[in-house]
């Protein structure tokens, strides 16, 4: 009775520490496309009259609430954590969202 006792506490014990450890996953290197490929992707699917919408949207909707950030202030990484809340706070739909971040990641800094 008292080996089972003792078989039944260490696997419990182990099965407890087996929950406990931390999990290794095989992850896939895919951190997605480098700024090169975003700005360069940008550049072959809008057209310079599209950027030039996209400016005309971040200068006429962006300065209501506070001073303007010229694209090259910041990184396309660092434009690309922006975007998504100031085009919501500024009630952007799809297009206009699209366009002012063809606008801004089209002359943002690389790194």
């Amino acid at each position: 009775m008292k080996k089972l006792l003792v078989i039944t506490v260490l696997a419990v014990t182990s099965m407890a520490l087996v929950q406990c450890a931390p999990k290794t996953s095989k992850s896939v290197s895919s951190a997605g496309p480098t700024p090169e490929e975003k700005v360069a992707e940008i550049k072959k699917n809008f057209t310079d009259d599209q950027l030039a919408q996209g400016k005309t949207i971040f200068e006429a909707n962006c300065q209501k609430c506070h001073k303007l950030k010229e694209p090259p202030t910041h990184t396309v990484q660092s434009w690309e954590g922006i975007i998504p809340g100031m085009a919501k706070k500024a009630h952007l739909d799809e297009t206009q969202t699209s366009l002012v971040r063809a606008y801004i990641l089209s002359n943002a800094k690389m790194s």
